[in-house]
């Protein structure tokens, strides 16, 4: 059976509608510290953060060292690649360099640096595909 955790947003509208009780940030870097302890004693498979998007839903397959115009870590690798699980969603080939993207950054950094072989992926979700995340969901913690 496969371990789980995900993380969203104060600003997710369908934090009831998850299968599993998502962690949430609601101040970036307290949050952090929370959820890298959370990592450390939850041992997960995967993890998996969430964002509402209005337009379609979409994995972001990578996490770059930007945050609107600076560094989220200074001396920090350039990006990181993010996982894509098995959920038939479009896959953004770009990235974004608002607060997805730093909180993804700083988790993809934190799971490098304990040398940790964890899935993380991140998943901007229309509500239009909340069910479809949900069945994946299900599936995977069935393994």
């Amino acid at each position: 059976m496969s371990k789980i955790l995900i993380y969203s947003f104060r600003t997710f509208l369908y934090i009831n509608d998850l299968p599993i009780e998502p962690f949430i940030f609601y101040k970036l870097k307290e949050s952090l510290t929370q959820f890298e302890k959370l990592i450390l004693e939850e041992k997960p498979s995967y993890i998996i953060g969430i964002a509402d998007n209005k337009r379609s839903s979409r994995f972001e397959s990578q996490t770059v060292n930007i945050f609107n115009q600076n560094k989220v870590l200074r001396g920090g690798k350039n990006k990181f690649d993010l996982s894509v699980i098995n959920i038939p969603l479009k896959i953004n080939k770009g990235f974004t360099t608002s607060f997805c993207n730093w909180t993804a950054y700083r988790i993809s950094d934190f799971l490098l640096k304990g040398n940790m072989k964890i899935s993380h992926s991140f998943i901007h979700l229309n509500r239009n595909d909340i069910t479809l995340f949900n069945e994946c969901i299900n599936q995977l913690t069935s393994q």
